[in-house]
C-alpha cells in the first residue's frame, strides 16, 4: 500500500532558490529577480548560505546536479506574518532536479535541504495511508500550525513515498477565519500533479 508524507502547508511566499550550469539564481512566484542583497527574497537565500554552498559544491563536484529548492518565504510584511516570526526564513517544500525534470521523493528531498542548512516545512506524518474521502480529508486538514500554535494551519499537503504524486487539503477552519468561502476549500483540494517551469 502507498503511503504518503504529510506536511504543513504554510501561508507565505512563493520562493525559489536555484543553480544552473553554474549561476545561481531567486525566483518570487513567476519572476527571476535580479542580485540585490536589498531584496527580501535574496536577502534570505544569501544569509541562509545556501547560495555559497551550492556555487562551492557545483565547482567542486565533477558531474554536479542543477537544482532548485522550491518552498514558502514567510515572516514580517507576508501574508500579515500568521507565524509571528521576527525575521523572514524560507521553507523547502520541494527539490526539484533540473537537469533530469524530476522531483525528488520527500525522504530524499528531506535530506537535501538539511544538507544545504535549510528549513524543511513541518512534517506532520512521515508514512501517511490516506482516506479516499474528501470531507473526512478537509477535517484531518484542520489544526493549528506547528510555527505558531496559537493560529489555524492553512492546510496540509500529501507526497507520495515511492511515486511523484500529491495533493492539498486547504483548512475550512482557516478559510474561515481569513473570510474565504468553504466552497473555495473544495475548489483547492484536489488530486494534482506538479509541474515545472525551470
Amino acid at each position: 500500500m502507498h503511503t504518503f508524507e504529510v506536511t504543513e502547508k504554510l501561508d507565505g511566499s512563493s520562493m525559489t532558490v536555484f543553480i544552473k550550469d553554474g549561476i545561481v539564481g531567486v525566483c518570487s512566484h513567476n519572476l527571476e529577480l535580479k542580485e540585490d542583497i536589498n531584496n527580501t527574497f535574496w536577502k534570505v537565500a544569501i544569509e541562509s548560505g545556501v547560495v555559497d554552498l551550492l556555487k562551492k559544491k557545483y565547482d567542486n563536484m565533477l558531474n554536479p546536479d542543477c537544482i532548485a529548492f522550491q518552498g514558502e518565504l514567510i515572516g514580517p510584511g507576508i501574508q500579515g506574518n500568521k507565524y509571528n516570526l521576527s525575521k523572514h526564513e524560507f521553507y523547502v517544500y520541494d527539490v526539484f532536479n533540473i537537469d533530469t525534470q524530476e522531483y525528488y521523493l520527500p525522504l530524499v528531498a528531506q535530506g537535501i535541504t538539511v544538507h544545504y542548512g535549510l528549513n524543511y516545512v513541518p512534517v506532520i506524518e512521515a508514512n501517511h495511508i490516506p482516506t479516499d474521502n474528501i470531507s473526512d480529508m478537509l477535517i484531518q486538514a484542520e489544526g493549528k500550525s506547528v510555527l505558531n500554535p496559537k493560529t489555524e494551519r492553512e492546510g496540509l499537503v500529501f507526497k507520495g513515498n515511492t511515486e511523484d504524486i500529491s495533493w492539498k487539503a486547504v483548512s475550512n477552519k482557516w478559510l474561515c477565519r481569513y473570510e474565504y468561502s468553504k466552497r473555495n476549500s473544495l475548489q483547492e483540494s484536489i488530486f494534482t500533479k506538479r509541474l515545472c517551469s525551470l
